[in-house]
């Protein structure tokens, strides 16, 4: 089972640390460059947007929908920094704690705690987040089409959210658990030096 737990803990490790940069990349930029990379985006994934709604209409709700999510990058950047640190921490010390390093086993534990209040912190900005974009989406004149999808969309985002935040809580309060019976303590325990 320490196996297992340290390889779901390099791979959640990985990739939070690259989700960390990315999300620093993308909010180190100016409000404007920010939002037209989203309305390029938008335009590169949904080019038959006159089906759904006016170009105009769609474009403008996209635009405050770019604006909502950067006027939060001042809480965005240092959960993301907060995230890259524990995930740091979390892939070196299972990747220290599988070459029975008692350094990995402290890292593991401490990352695994610290990552149960970030997680939470993180949905919570999450669920913010999306309460903020679904504002947006009462806005007066907007077809019906596009509330609909907003609020289906919100839906999904939440449900998403807590269900990784609950899978990722849970791994975390495992690994807390689990490393800190006297067994597995026993097995990185270093020889006396004679």
């Amino acid at each position: 089972m320490l196996v297992a737990l340290a390889v779901i803990g390099l791979l959640l490790g990985g990739f939070g640390s690259v989700y960390s940069i990315a999300t620093v990349q993308s909010f180190l930029r100016s409000r404007d460059a920010f939002i037209n990379d989203v309305r390029d985006e938008i335009d590169r994934l949904v080019p038959s947007a006159d089906k759904l709604a006016p170009r105009e209409q769609l474009t403008r709700l996209v635009e405050k929908e770019a604006d909502a999510v950067y006027s939060r990058r001042n809480a965005a950047l240092p959960l993301a920094a907060m995230n890259f640190i524990l995930s740091l921490l979390l892939f070196a010390g299972c990747g220290r704690a599988l070459r029975n390093d008692s350094w990995g086993l402290s890292a593991w534990t401490l990352a695994a705690i610290g990552s149960i209040a970030y997680t939470v912190l993180d949905c919570t900005f999450s669920l913010v987040r999306t309460d903020d974009l679904l504002a947006l989406s009462k806005e007066p004149g907007l077809p019906e089409v596009l509330v609909t999808s907003a609020w289906a969309a919100a839906r999904l985002q939440r449900l998403v959210s807590i269900g990784r935040a609950g899978l990722e809580v849970l791994y975390f309060a495992l690994c807390v658990v689990y490393l800190r019976r006297a067994s597995i303590r026993r097995l990185f325990v270093s020889p006396p030096v004679a």
